[in-house]
């Protein structure tokens, strides 16, 4: 069984700028733009509900301007890198942040 997984790194606009300008549709066919027209949603800024698999690297509402980016995106990088070896290792084919939180 495969896992399929988008990383973004798209430069230096801020925040959301590079998340609303792609395509992204989640779960029944929910684009990233609808999903925030009342403001960002996400989980610390790696993870939203609706859609799965997909993780922002210093990505909206992440505590980024409270420290050194190029450590912060290793240590990110490196979460994520873990987390996908622990879903493979146990078949789990997707993660997502839970809208309660």
């Amino acid at each position: 069984m495969g896992l399929a997984f988008l990383f973004f790194s798209m430069g230096y606009d801020a925040f959301t700028g590079p998340i609303f300008s792609q395509n992204l549709i989640g779960r029944g066919d929910l684009r990233i733009q609808d999903h925030c027209k009342d403001g960002a949603h996400s989980l610390m800024g790696y993870n939203t509900n609706q859609f799965p698999n997909f993780f922002m690297i210093t990505g909206v509402m992440t505590p980024s301007a409270l420290f050194n980016i190029a450590l912060g995106i290793e240590r990110d990088a490196e979460r994520l890198s873990d987390l996908v070896a622990y879903m493979d290792a146990h078949e789990y084919v997707a993660v997502e942040a839970d809208a309660r939180i």
